[in-house]
């Protein structure tokens, strides 16, 4: 007998038939007699709540439904990052330091962003160029406008 089953029926008997409160140890242990007895005090609620019972089935199923869509998208964002993260050249900090330093000079005032776009470099490897750079003196940080 599933959990969920066991908690149905326990609430079933205490709402609707607390006389018989006293068996629900005896069920536990039985859990086909337990089933059989489920099936047909079901039969037996209210129309209202055997109403409220399959929405709640329903949002259930909807739940999981949503949390598959989810991950799937999940599995798809990681891939478009790992996309993403392919497209940066691969290329040695002192190449990455003349063309950083070459597109500075042709584009002044440009932003680390643009750097990396343009440039399609790793954005921790400009970082680190650009903190050189400016420990060096040969450009200056400005924080944009």
């Amino acid at each position: 007998m599933l959990s969920f089953e066991v908690e149905e029926l326990t609430r079933l008997i205490r709402d609707h038939f607390p006389e018989y409160i006293n068996i629900i140890p005896f069920l536990i242990n039985n859990p086909q007699i337990a089933h059989k007895l489920l099936l047909r005090t079901s039969r037996k609620i209210p129309k209202a709540e055997k109403n409220i019972l399959n929405e709640i089935a329903l949002l259930r199923n909807e739940l999981n439904l949503l949390k598959e869509k989810v991950e799937e998208l999940e599995g798809k964002y990681k891939n478009i990052i790992m996309e993403e993260i392919a497209f940066f050249k691969r290329i040695s900090k002192d190449e990455a330091k003349n063309l950083i330093k070459e597109y500075i000079h042709q584009h002044p005032g440009c932003l680390t962003s643009e750097i990396i776009e343009k440039l399609e470099l790793d954005p921790e490897l400009v970082n680190e160029v650009l903190i050189e750079l400016e420990r060096e003196g040969e450009i200056e940080a400005r924080n944009p406008e």
